[in-house]
């Protein structure tokens, strides 16, 4: 954030500068905002080729396997991979829009951070949403090629249903806590210094 500081107190001071100080400003400032779309685009990247290379996987499994069960939720899982590539190739074209735009770099940001932030939301309850869907589907599978009867009598048995419980519950809440993690680490801090910018333009 060492050009985030230094552009703040040139900014703070903008009023006793030359118009060619101003100059720099914005160029500091689209210096920084690229750099920062740049890492953005590069993860968004990562993650599409980690989708295509996962859901090759998948479909090949999907076709090989003998259960037909399985074959249906890959299949199914394919759906919400397809939403995934074009969710990230739609943010992807809106990095590069960004990227290759310096008409107005405080608008370009208030853009950014904007867009940005709505894909972040989306991103966090589209996981919200799929885990469990993704863990019933899971016991649904196994009950099934268990037997219902015999799956459902285990969770007579109180010890069990408590094990049960409590496990789902690590499980849960280390896959979400995880994801957090991911998400901020890939998008939630780059998302926070251009918050940052926008803020010290305001400022």
């Amino acid at each position: 954030m060492d050009e985030l500081d230094k552009l703040k107190s040139i900014w703070q001071s903008a009023s006793g500068y030359t118009g060619k100080n101003k100059d720099e400003i914005a160029r500091m400032l689209q210096g920084e905002s690229a750099s920062i779309v740049a890492r953005l685009k590069r993860n968004v990247w990562i993650e599409l080729l980690f989708t295509v290379v996962t859901g090759i996987a998948l479909i090949y499994i999907g076709i090989t396997s003998s259960n037909n069960r399985l074959s249906l939720m890959i299949a199914v899982l394919m759906v919400i991979y397809i939403f995934y590539l074009i969710y990230y190739i739609r943010k992807l074209r809106m990095l590069k829009r960004f990227s290759i735009t310096g008409e107005n770099i405080k608008n370009n940001l208030q853009h950014l951070t904007g867009a940005l932030q709505g894909y972040l939301n989306f991103y966090k309850l589209s996981y919200i949403i799929l885990y469990p869907l993704f863990f019933i589907a899971g016991l649904w599978i196994a009950a099934r090629d268990e037997g219902m009867d015999n799956f459902l009598e285990r969770f007579n048995n109180a010890a069990y249903l408590i094990r049960f419980l409590l496990l789902t519950a690590l499980l849960m809440s280390s896959v979400y806590l995880f994801t957090n993690w991911y998400l901020k680490k890939l998008y939630g801090n780059h998302l926070k210094k251009l918050q940052g910018m926008l803020k010290e333009l305001d400022d």
